[in-house]
């Protein structure tokens, strides 16, 4: 997800709208994480996978945020238009 958010509903709204899409082996990725200027994004990580977020890691551009999809079966679906 590479989008900028800082509106929380927004970004909750983006991750949601991916996850029906994600591969039962895949990896969901963004960035933002723990950046000042974007606190809706480390809220919607921590609320949406809600400690399931496999890692986070941080450089010199901001942190990253990623989850396996084997830690999230109960939120993977079928995509509506499949």
């Amino acid at each position: 997800l590479k989008r900028n958010w800082q509106a929380l509903k927004t970004f909750k709204g983006d991750i949601l709208a991916w996850l029906p899409h994600l591969s039962p082996t895949g990896v969901m990725v963004g960035h933002d994480y723990e950046v000042p200027q974007f606190p809706g994004v480390t809220k919607a990580v921590h609320e949406i996978f809600q400690g399931a977020a496999n890692g986070y890691y941080n450089d010199t551009a901001g942190g990253f945020w990623i989850v396996e999809a084997t830690a999230i079966p109960h939120l993977l679906t079928e995509p509506a238009n499949a």
